[in-house]
C-alpha cells in the first residue's frame, strides 16, 4: 500500500458503498460521502474524551463498549485513554470489521474483543456491565433508529454499571437527546462542527445504592427535621414520604425527599399561611407528574463519594497523589495532623476567608450535627509546631448505622494557600476512615454549572480525589395561595 495516496473501495450489504482514501499516511472513511474515520471524526471524539475525563478521570474505567465501528480509527484513542481498560466492540456490517482489520488504525494495541450483530440484538444478549458505552450508530450520515428507542436505551442502561457513562453521536438530530433523556442523567450537551455529542450518566442514587452508598440526607441516624431552627416552627408532616415543615410570615413551607409522590393536604388552622410552597425532591425519579413544577431540566445536586480501599490514594488524581508526597516530604515535620475539639475548631474556622455567611451556616450546621448522639463528628486540624497555631481543618461525620464518612466542612488559613495541608487532612480522614470500617467517602455537594462560583474552588480541590459522581433530578414544587385546595 502507498503511504502518499491509495483508496480501497468496499460495497456492502449494510452500508452501501465503503470508501477508504489515505493521504500521506492518514486515512479517512467513508460512507456514502460521509466521513466516518478521519480528522474531523478523531477531533470531535478526542474532545469528548476530555470532557468525559473531566467528569470521570481515567482509573475507574476499566470496560468500554463501543456501539458502532467506523472504520475503527478511534479504537487507538480510546486506548490510549484509558490504557488498562478492556474494550468490545459492536458492529453489524461485516465488511466494515474486515477493512478495520486491513487498515489496522488500532495499532499498535490489540484488536479489539468484536461482535458481528445488530447492536439491539448483541445488546440484550451481552450480561456484563461497563463503565463507558458509547453509541455511534450510522449509515451515512443517517443515524440508526435505535438512538430514539427507548427500549433499546433501556438495555442500554442495564448494561452501564451503577456509575457508568454514556457518550451519544446523533449528527445534526439534536432531537434525539429527548428520548436519551427519558432513560439518563444529561450531564452535558453540545455542538462540535457538525455533530451534537452528549455526555450522560447511569449514576442516580438507587443505582449508588447498590454498592451500598447512601447519601447524607438518606442517613437512618440523622434527621434533617431537626436541623431547621427553631425560630422556623418546625413539625413533622406526611407520611409517606416524611416531610418537613416549616413557615416565615406569610409562607410556609415543606420539603419532601424520596421517589413516592408526596401527597398535598389541607394544612391544619395553625399552619397555615397566606402563600404555601411544597418541594419535592426525587432521588432518581424523572416524570414531573401533574400540578408538580419543574423549574429546570438541570440537575438539583450533584454529589461526589468515593468507595475506599486499603491504597485509597491510588484513585487519586496525579495532583493529589503529588500532593500527599509532597506533604509527608515537606510538612510532616513542621505541622501535627491531630484531632481537637469543636470550641477550638470554631475560632480557627472563623478566621478563614470563606464569606461570612457561609461560615456562619457550616457553623451553625457543625454545632447541630455533632450534638446528635447516633453520629459522631471529628474535627481534624493540621497544628504548627513551632507556635500550636492551627493553620487548616476539617471536620467529618461519622454514621453509626452504615459505613459512611461525610465531608462536612473545612477550611484553611492565607498563610499556607501553597502547602498541601489540606491533602494531608484528607490522607488522615480516609486512612482512620478504612481502618475503622468505613467504605465509603462522602465528599458531599460539588459546584456545577450555572452555580455560585464563589465556592468553585474548593469543589475543584476535592475533585482530585476523583470522587464518582450521581446527580438528584430536579426538585418539584407546588404553590398554593389562599385558600388551600
Amino acid at each position: 500500500m502507498s503511504w502518499f495516496s491509495e483508496s480501497i473501495v468496499r460495497q456492502s450489504e449494510k452500508n452501501g458503498t465503503i470508501t477508504a482514501i489515505r493521504k500521506f499516511g492518514s486515512w479517512q472513511v467513508s460512507v456514502d460521502g460521509i466521513e466516518q474515520t478521519g480528522s474531523e471524526v478523531h477531533a470531535m471524539w478526542k474532545y469528548a474524551l476530555e470532557v468525559l475525563t473531566r467528569y470521570r478521570g481515567t482509573q475507574r474505567i476499566k470496560k468500554i463498549l463501543l456501539l458502532g465501528l467506523g472504520g475503527g480509527g478511534e479504537l487507538k484513542m480510546i486506548s490510549r485513554v484509558f490504557p488498562e481498560a478492556t474494550l468490545t466492540v459492536v458492529e453489524h456490517d461485516p465488511e466494515m470489521i474486515a477493512l478495520a482489520k486491513e487498515l489496522k488504525l488500532y495499532a499498535p494495541y490489540p484488536f479489539p474483543t468484536m461482535i458481528c450483530d445488530d447492536a439491539k440484538n448483541a445488546v440484550q444478549k451481552i450480561q456484563e456491565e461497563f463503565d463507558l458505552i458509547v453509541i455511534d450508530l450510522f449509515r451515512g450520515q443517517q443515524p440508526s433508529l435505535l438512538s430514539a428507542d427507548v427500549e433499546f436505551l433501556t438495555v442500554v442502561h442495564q448494561r452501564l454499571s451503577p456509575q457508568g457513562y454514556l457518550l451519544a453521536n446523533v449528527y445534526k438530530n439534536k432531537e434525539l437527546f429527548i428520548p436519551i433523556r427519558t432513560v439518563f442523567h444529561s450531564l452535558r450537551e453540545w455542538l462540535f462542527s457538525w455533530n451534537y455529542v452528549g455526555l450522560f450518566q447511569r449514576g442516580t442514587v438507587e443505582k449508588c445504592a447498590t454498592d451500598g452508598y447512601r447519601p447524607l440526607r438518606q442517613w437512618p441516624d440523622l434527621n434533617t427535621f431537626e436541623s431547621i431552627p427553631r425560630y422556623f416552627h418546625p413539625a413533622r408532616i406526611g407520611e409517606k414520604p416524611r416531610g418537613s415543615y416549616w413557615n416565615l410570615w406569610p409562607f410556609s413551607f415543606e420539603q419532601y425527599e424520596g421517589d413516592h409522590e408526596p401527597e398535598v393536604l389541607p394544612l391544619s388552622h395553625d399552619k397555615k399561611k397566606p402563600v404555601r410552597l411544597v418541594m419535592w425532591q426525587r432521588m432518581g425519579r424523572l416524570d414531573v407528574p401533574k400540578k408538580w413544577i419543574a423549574f429546570s431540566d438541570k440537575p438539583a445536586y450533584k454529589i461526589g463519594f468515593i468507595p475506599l480501599t486499603a491504597e485509597y490514594w491510588r484513585e487519586w488524581s496525579e495532583t493529589g497523589k503529588r500532593d500527599r508526597k509532597r506533604f509527608a516530604s515537606e510538612c510532616a515535620d513542621t505541622y501535627s495532623l491531630e484531632e481537637t475539639d469543636f470550641d477550638e475548631f470554631r475560632k480557627a474556622y472563623s478566621k478563614s476567608t470563606l464569606p461570612l455567611t457561609l461560615k456562619d451556616g457550616m457553623l451553625y450546621e457543625m454545632d447541630f450535627r455533632r450534638k446528635n448522639p447516633k453520629t459522631k463528628m471529628t474535627f481534624l486540624v493540621a497544628r504548627r509546631k513551632r507556635d500550636g497555631k492551627i493553620l487548616a481543618g476539617v471536620a467529618h461525620l461519622r454514621s453509626s448505622a452504615l459505613p459512611l464518612s461525610y465531608y462536612q466542612g473545612g477550611f484553611f488559613l492565607p498563610e499556607v494557600r501553597d502547602e498541601p495541608l489540606m491533602t494531608g487532612l484528607f490522607d488522615k480522614w480516609f486512612k482512620e476512615s478504612f481502618a475503622s470500617g468505613v467504605r465509603f467517602i462522602d465528599l458531599g455537594n460539588f459546584w456545577k454549572q450555572g452555580e455560585d462560583s464563589s465556592w468553585k474552588g474548593f469543589s475543584t480541590f476535592k475533585a482530585k480525589f476523583n470522587p464518582i459522581y450521581f446527580f438528584l433530578p430536579p426538585t418539584l414544587y407546588q404553590f398554593r395561595i389562599g385558600n388551600d385546595r
